[in-house]
């Protein structure tokens, strides 16, 4: 019912945008439970916020163009 009487109307093909960049942002958990040392990397145990760090800059290396903060 509200479509239909807000009236649509097309006027013509719809125009398909290309961004050159997408826009992110990384949310990191801070909090004491990342200081627990259970994640194995490279054969030894390291705290979860060392593993995440290694993870985000593997991923933000591979961004390119993109914006994030």
């Amino acid at each position: 019912m509200v479509t239909a009487s807000a009236r649509p109307v097309w006027y013509d093909e719809p125009i398909t945008v290309y961004p050159k960049h997408r826009d992110m942002m990384l949310v990191i958990d801070l909090s004491y439970s990342m200081a627990q040392e259970d994640m194995l990397f490279d054969g030894e145990y390291i705290d979860r916020l060392s593993t995440v760090k290694h993870v985000v800059s593997d991923f933000i290396q591979q961004r390119e163009g993109d914006r994030l903060a």
